[in-house]
């Protein structure tokens, strides 16, 4: 079971009650976080991982299916990471069950924010066809929060993958 952490004003767009208090996810990634990201002429939402800060970007609407497109596209950044198929399968089949709670680390909550803010910076000077290409774009933004400073080796060195690996296609996608 997965838990997406969400700042108050998004639980209230998706009519989450306040008082939810969720666990803390087992799984090696750990939990999700998300905040608004108001773009025209849709609005948005940025998730990033808890551990590794791998950034999803997805519509908020229509609100009713926003947990399975979020789970949709969590299985599909993780299936992404350059680890073992094992650990992969573990962190995708934690997926299965996702509920919405409050957030808990401000540092996270930081780094979202920081994220958040580029993102709207990238879309005002370099508009972008899909929220995919935007989410991709942050993936591949250091982050010092990170000891390795990058949330794609972050996520292979935490599931266990070849991190040298990890490296040499980071630098040759940039």
């Amino acid at each position: 079971m997965i838990t997406l952490r969400c700042t108050k004003r998004l639980r209230s767009l998706l009519k989450v009650p306040d008082s939810l208090e969720a666990p803390t996810s087992p799984a090696l990634l750990g939990d999700w976080y998300a905040n608004l990201l108001t773009t025209r002429p849709r609005h948005l939402a940025i998730c990033v991982n808890e551990r590794s800060l791998l950034v999803l970007i997805l519509p908020l609407a229509p609100h009713s299916s926003f947990l399975t497109r979020f789970r949709e596209s969590a299985v599909a950044r993780i299936s992404q990471v350059l680890a073992p198929a094992e650990a992969l399968r573990l962190e995708t089949d934690a997926l299965e069950h996702v509920q919405i709670g409050k957030t808990q680390s401000r540092s996270v909550l930081g780094s979202l924010n920081e994220l958040r803010y580029l993102g709207k910076v990238h879309l005002t000077r370099q508009p972008v066809p899909d929220p995919e290409s935007l989410a991709l774009f942050l993936c591949h933004t250091p982050m010092f929060a990170l000891t390795t400073s990058w949330s794609w080796m972050e996520a292979t060195m935490i599931l266990g993958g070849d991190v040298d690996e990890a490296r040499r296609r980071l630098i040759a996608a940039t």
